[in-house]
């Protein structure tokens, strides 16, 4: 389903009390759902769609007070930042700064269920383009026929 991708991507979280922008012609680096153990912790959910974006086309537009990040894992924390909504819980985005196909990148997970729109968050470029860490996940993705591929582990292989 393609859409015109050159209005400002809206959203924000649970509450309304943090708000961001994506501009229009951003396009993300890649989006999958993943399905690692660490992500289905942190978001509660068997599952969870990404889109992967540089860190510098998104915006807090609203709530930056709001914003908290936490990881749980010492290795990951120099790298990954899980950031969430005090006031309601839900997580926002995460930050991702590190190692990534044999390269240094600065890039941000943004979450296309927050899109105020959905029709977009579910359309090119923001929809899932591959399933990601299949060998941690809950459920037999042999069953799941979206013709999306099934990659035992991350987005870059490793």
């Amino acid at each position: 389903m393609a859409t015109d991708h050159t209005q400002d991507v809206l959203g924000g979280c649970y509450c309304g009390e943090v708000r961001f922008r994506i501009p229009g012609q951003a396009q993300p680096l890649q989006t999958g759902y993943c399905h690692c153990v660490a992500c289905r912790q942190a978001h509660a959910a068997p599952v969870y769609a990404v889109a992967w974006l540089p860190d510098t086309d998104f915006e807090i537009t609203q709530g930056q007070e709001f914003l908290k990040w936490y990881t749980r894992s010492d290795t990951l924390r120099a790298y990954l930042r899980r950031h969430f909504c005090t006031n309601c819980g839900s997580k926002v985005f995460n930050s991702y700064n590190g190692p990534f196909g044999g390269q240094q990148i600065s890039t941000l997970g943004a979450f296309p269920t927050l899109f105020d729109d959905q029709v977009l968050a579910r359309s090119e470029p923001w929809a899932p383009s591959m399933h990601m860490h299949c060998a941690e996940s809950l459920m037999d993705v042999s069953l799941i026929n979206d013709g999306l591929p099934k990659l035992p582990k991350g987005g870059d292989g490793g």
